[in-house]
């Protein structure tokens, strides 16, 4: 082939590898000037609606029916929180609009989110808000990028899919475990003229997930070993995080450096470089996502886990129930998994 050709194939690979690599960077940087811009019409082209909606639904559920569960409520507090859960889809669909996200990405409270699109009293403006950003691929085809307030340490995750050559925010991930989230709508929603007042406290407080996941397993310099076959896979934990949690799963995020040893060997053999992989820790549908490649685990009592995905149940297990010190098989029973895939 012609040295001229092959340079010039060679630099077109090295301009597209680098647009794909940068593509999450410019939409956010277009993101940001439309949001700054109050813009709705263009940061709409970023924003995929029904998927955002969906996780804010999610995730204010989860937090009201935390607080319902475990909260000393009398009759009549008890029927209001249960009014809460049931108006919080109305709630949601009126604060996930064009109008509201553009005023979340500015740094506004979540209740003027509200309030500005129910135009129910005029929305208290901030004026030079100051954030703190980072930003990290989470799969090669899933961005995210953190807002951290300086003034008040709340954070809001930008979680983005990439479709094509294109990028969308799927998921606005609020900072319920550290903030309480306050919904507020006027008297023009209901027949009285009262004040409904949704509150959604996260506290330190049990759920299913809370009781069933335990993550020691899984803590920073814990080291797991995998030996199926010689030699043993090794892999020591550099780094822990909690991605989100409901009260039936926790997404979960780890930081490993692999390595390996043989049966008789004492020492192992470290990479160079460390790797990221996610798991949902979920009775429904056990996940590890790792390099691109997302992984269902079959963990049942019939067939039981394949060899070729022993590794990722392996890992599920450190990192979901790490104070579990039985087998695949008798975890499989004690948690109750009845996980079957295609």
């Amino acid at each position: 082939m012609n040295k001229k050709l092959l340079g010039a194939l060679i630099a077109i690979v090295v301009v597209i590898c680098g647009y794909l690599y940068a593509s999450p960077y410019l939409a956010i940087n277009n993101i940001k000037k439309a949001a700054e811009a109050g813009d709705t019409e263009k940061l709409s082209t970023y924003i995929d609606y029904p998927s955002v909606r969906e996780s804010f639904k999610s995730q204010v559920k989860a937090s009201v029916m935390k607080d319902m569960a475990n909260s000393n409520s009398d009759g009549w507090e008890a029927l209001g929180e249960m009014l809460a859960v049931a108006m919080v889809d109305k709630v949601v669909d009126a604060m996930v609009t064009p109008e509201g996200v553009t005023l979340m990405l500015q740094g506004k409270d979540i209740r003027d989110a509200i309030k500005q699109d129910l135009a129910t009293e005029d929305v208290k403006q901030e004026q030079n808000v100051k954030f703190e950003s980072s930003t990290r691929y989470l799969t090669i085809n899933d961005f995210e990028l953190t807002l951290k307030r300086l003034d008040t340490d709340k954070k809001l995750k930008v979680i983005m899919h990439r479709n094509g050559l294109s990028w969308k925010v799927t998921k606005l991930a609020l900072d319920l475990d550290q903030n309480s989230v306050a919904l507020d709508q006027e008297s023009n929603l209901q027949d009285t003229s009262s004040e409904q007042v949704l509150e959604a406290k996260v506290q330190d407080r049990p759920t299913i997930s809370q009781t069933v996941f335990n993550h020691s397993g899984a803590q920073v310099g814990k080291v797991m070993e995998f030996c199926y076959r010689d030699p043993c896979s090794v892999a020591q934990v550099k780094g822990f995080e909690i991605l989100s949690q409901t009260p039936n799963d926790v997404d979960i995020e780890l930081t490993l450096l692999g390595g390996s040893k043989g049966w008789e060997d004492e020492s192992t053999e470290w990479n160079d470089a460390t790797h990221t992989i996610q798991i949902t820790c979920s009775i429904e549908k056990p996940t590890v996502r790792m390099e691109g490649q997302v992984t269902v685990v079959p963990l049942n009592k019939d067939l039981g886990v394949p060899g070729v995905l022993m590794s990722d149940a392996e890992i599920y297990a450190h990192a979901c129930h790490g104070d579990f010190n039985g087998t695949l098989e008798e975890m499989t029973t004690n948690y109750g998994y009845n996980v079957h895939t295609e």
